[in-house]
């Protein structure tokens, strides 16, 4: 039996443009050498003001890491984030 979740998120994706390319491959191969071409994003002014930002690179990728403003505190949580699509998206 399909989840709600599952269902709710089968109904988004021809919203979002993405089952269309997805189905498909052609369009998938083109949609993605398009994509790959766009500058990396970067963090907007709202987390720029919240965080200490810097940029290196490593092996040829961007690498960005935000710093709490002040430094982290003792003790506190980390978080390493890695964006959905890495298997595509390089």
């Amino acid at each position: 039996m399909t989840s709600i979740r599952a269902k709710l998120l089968d109904a988004c994706l021809p919203v979002l443009g993405i089952s269309k390319v997805a189905k498909h491959p052609e369009r998938m191969e083109a949609s993605l050498a398009k994509a790959r071409t766009l500058p990396t994003p970067r963090p907007s002014k709202r987390w720029q003001r919240r965080f200490e930002i810097t940029e290196d690179e490593s092996l040829g990728y961007t690498v960005i890491t935000m710093t709490p403003r002040g430094g982290a505190k003792p003790g506190a949580p980390h978080l390493m984030y890695l964006h959905g699509g890495g298997y595509v998206f390089d």
